[in-house]
């Protein structure tokens, strides 16, 4: 798995800058999918940026193995720094697409966003091969909820893509219909929640 961006540059600065432009919607919306975790889970989250939601889990109060990819240096010293209690966490850079290691769960948070139409398909597909049969992947970001996004989702979805891509060199330059593709992928869709003018949602979806 690879984020195919650098966020270091920014990780000082990104939970503001969400903040900035979200408010606390960004943090509801992926604590809302924690409801599904499960005592005793092995979870993966690719891209987990600053390692706020690292905190939240811990919250639940349960016994968690996670293993924690991220790929930006800037992030990683971040997540690291993250007081937990209950989570037995394994810190790497990258993830070998052929690991046999196998989870219940994978955290897909903003994540997806970041590929293009070729490599988020490859990255969905690898999910997937990732999980334990019937396993869930729990997803949050931005959503192409409509043929025609309203004009202030299409000028802000715009202005993310380009500062993204020029800061971090984001392959992305568009908003797409992360859905589908997962469904496409061989997944079901359990459970659903929207925020933001349905701009933003959270998801459980179940490997079929």
């Amino acid at each position: 798995m690879n984020s195919y961006a650098d966020f270091s540059g920014i990780a000082f600065a990104y939970d503001y800058l969400a903040r900035i432009f979200f408010g606390d919607t960004i943090k509801r919306c992926q604590i809302w999918t924690l409801k599904s975790l499960q005592e005793n889970a092995t979870v993966l989250i690719p891209g987990g940026g600053t390692g706020w939601i690292l905190e939240e889990i811990d919250k639940l109060n349960i016994p968690l193995e996670i293993v924690y990819v991220e790929p930006s240096k800037g992030m990683m010293r971040r997540s690291k720094e993250r007081k937990t209690n209950n989570l037995k966490i394994h810190y790497i850079n990258e993830m070998n697409g052929s690991s046999s290691t196998e989870f219940d769960k994978i955290l897909h948070f903003f994540y997806l966003d970041l590929f293009n139409e070729v490599n988020l398909e490859a990255e969905i597909i690898s999910a997937r091969n990732l999980l334990k049969p019937k396993g869930f992947l729990l997803f949050a970001d931005f959503q192409l909820n409509r043929k025609t996004l309203p004009v202030w989702q299409k000028s802000l979805s715009f202005i993310m893509h380009q500062f993204f891509r020029r800061v971090t060199g984001m392959e992305s330059n568009k908003l797409k219909d992360l859905h589908s593709a997962i469904l496409k992928s061989g997944f079901n869709l359990v459970e659903e929640k929207f925020y933001y003018g349905n701009f933003i949602t959270g998801k459980i979806y179940q490997k079929i």
